[in-house]
């Protein structure tokens, strides 16, 4: 959702704190990441940490990550929905200037985003 509403920087800091938990699907976003920004050192690091994390999948999954990111570049969404980009807006709203993250959303925001689009 940040990614997509351009706050690159609120994405990865969001990203980095999942897949320090252990959390997969944040794991290969950081892999698009830094794929995506040319970053190669950076997108080995998270695709092997995601092939130690993942210890049960099979060499099958990561063809087909594989397959998936190259169909992201080619792709990818030019924009996000504006309701989307309302929300990133608000929840950016909350901190001060001297804080570029956007905080964590509240469990309403996907309730919103329903009615919305």
């Amino acid at each position: 959702m940040l990614h997509l509403a351009d706050h690159p920087q609120s994405a990865q800091f969001w990203w980095e704190l999942a897949a320090g938990a252990g959390h997969l699907g944040a794991t290969y976003c950081l892999y698009l990441h830094h794929t995506a920004q040319g970053a190669r050192a950076q997108a080995t690091h998270w695709i092997d940490q995601l092939r130690l994390q993942a210890i049960d999948l099979d060499e099958e999954f990561f063809l087909g990550t594989a397959r998936f990111t190259q169909w992201m570049h080619e792709h990818r969404p030019s924009t996000a929905h504006p309701s989307l980009l309302d929300e990133v807006v608000r929840l950016a709203l909350h901190h001060s200037d001297d804080q570029p993250l956007v905080c964590r959303p509240e469990r309403q925001i996907a309730d919103r985003l329903h009615r919305r689009i």
